[in-house]
């Protein structure tokens, strides 16, 4: 990834991830939230562009050599905080996503997973929904 910051700088990372998780993110123009990376009062957020992040590989032997090596590096915008007021179609749910990391984010909309620690908020509001 290589994420324009403008004048400020970029943000570049290399990471593994779904793909399809990446094509959702680019595609449905998911907001994230970087904070003050780039010093302080510098508040970057925005919409990872398909021009800022390309694959490197698809090769699984590839793959398991930077996992088990630690090979990441840089910044990953999966575990960084999703920006819901630069996101659109922000579910009323029970679920405060201004405290969700992209990831989380990604994979209740994609797979329906609640993340663990909202499942009880998430299962009162199913109930009040129920009621109403």
């Amino acid at each position: 990834m290589d994420f324009d910051c403008g004048r400020m700088g970029n943000l570049e990372g290399v990471f593994i991830a779904d793909t399809e998780d990446v094509e959702y993110l680019v595609n449905n123009k998911i907001s994230v939230y970087f904070g003050e990376v780039l010093g302080k009062h510098s508040e970057i957020s925005g919409c990872v562009a398909e021009s800022e992040i390309k694959q490197i590989t698809t090769d699984e032997n590839v793959i398991k050599i930077v996992e088990e090596y630690g090979l990441n590096s840089g910044y990953n915008p999966f575990e960084y905080t999703l920006c819901t007021s630069e996101t659109e179609d922000i579910p009323d749910n029970g679920v405060d996503w201004d405290d969700c990391t992209v990831q989380e984010y990604i994979d209740f909309m994609r797979k329906g997973i609640i993340p663990q620690y909202y499942e009880k908020d998430y299962k009162e509001w199913l109930s009040s929904q129920k009621e109403d």
